[in-house]
């Protein structure tokens, strides 16, 4: 389960291939709307149209309604299979902030985001990470974590 805004999809420019986007959901009804991948649809059987509007249990019988389905994208380490993948739109779920902005003047708006952060967040928890370093960082270290069956 990945615990998403209501602009992963189109902030990561991820293929909806079936129904909706958390974006054309109103907020007030989107609690527990899920959004799977391909994958995970193949390995439930029948089609995609076939788990539009479904509910399904996770998460210790909690219960979601399949909203829409993405392309089989991979999410974890590139080395690896695609794995079934749940997205829920639950923002008090969420600990990462995602943005979008270009690389123009990049310097200029960082102090704007820390204010912006310390004034809606816990102060005291900014930590500014690209999305490139991150993935960076995380296949440094690959070659030294085991495999799970």
């Amino acid at each position: 389960m990945r615990f998403v805004d209501a602009s992963y999809i189109t902030t990561y420019k991820i293929e909806l291939i079936a129904s909706r986007n958390y974006e054309d959901i109103q907020s007030s009804d989107s609690t527990q709307k899920l959004i799977v991948n391909e994958e995970l649809i193949s390995r439930l059987g029948l089609t995609a149209e076939d788990w539009i509007n479904r509910t399904v249990a996770h998460n210790e019988n909690l219960k979601g309604t399949i909203v829409g389905i993405i392309k089989k994208i991979q999410l974890d380490k590139l080395s690896g299979d695609i794995r079934p993948t749940m997205l829920s739109y639950q923002p008090e779920e969420m600990v990462d902030t995602n943005l979008k902005i270009g690389t123009n003047n990049l310097r200029e708006y960082l102090p704007t985001l820390k204010a912006m952060f310390d004034k809606y967040a816990q102060k005291g928890f900014y930590e500014l990470v690209f999305l490139k370093d991150r993935i960076l960082s995380s296949y440094m270290y690959e070659p030294t974590i085991p495999s799970w069956p």
